[in-house]
């Protein structure tokens, strides 16, 4: 069944018109799983189990800045959309203002929030709805 399985995607820079892995390295990742069994255990704020939930959304740091890590964010979303779930979920630091910023300003919304101990790893689990 598909609401059980996970995806990732990558998104390459092309250097050059060699189809080398080398000229076209990796700069960025996200992955969305639609099941509790095929993503981390957390000890508080866990996303609904049958909910998609968006993770490991990296960005080169020579590469950020220029809407890639939006456009992979986009493209889990519309992902996550055609499989019919009807909200993203993803947990993010909040020593991470820039990116609470960059998930409130693309309609996720604070559903919980873990202060951690006195403030220190503290995050938040966001919510977006899928369908409208």
């Amino acid at each position: 069944s598909s609401s059980s399985s996970s995806s990732s995607a990558a998104a390459t820079s092309s250097s050059s018109s060699s189809s080398s892995i080398n000229q076209h390295p990796i700069v960025a990742t996200v992955g969305v799983s639609f099941n509790g069994k095929t993503r981390r255990r957390f000890s508080s704020l866990s996303p609904p189990k049958d909910a998609a939930y968006l993770s490991d959304l990296v960005v080169l740091g020579t590469k950020r800045g220029n809407g890639l890590g939006r456009a992979m964010m986009i493209a889990a979303e519309e992902f996550a959309a055609e499989m019919r779930t009807p909200a993203m979920y993803l947990h993010v630091a909040m020593k991470k203002p820039g990116v609470v910023r960059l998930y409130k300003d693309n309609g996720y919304e604070v559903s919980k929030i873990d202060y951690g101990i006195f403030g220190w790893r503290g995050r938040l689990l966001m919510r977006k709805p899928m369908t409208q």
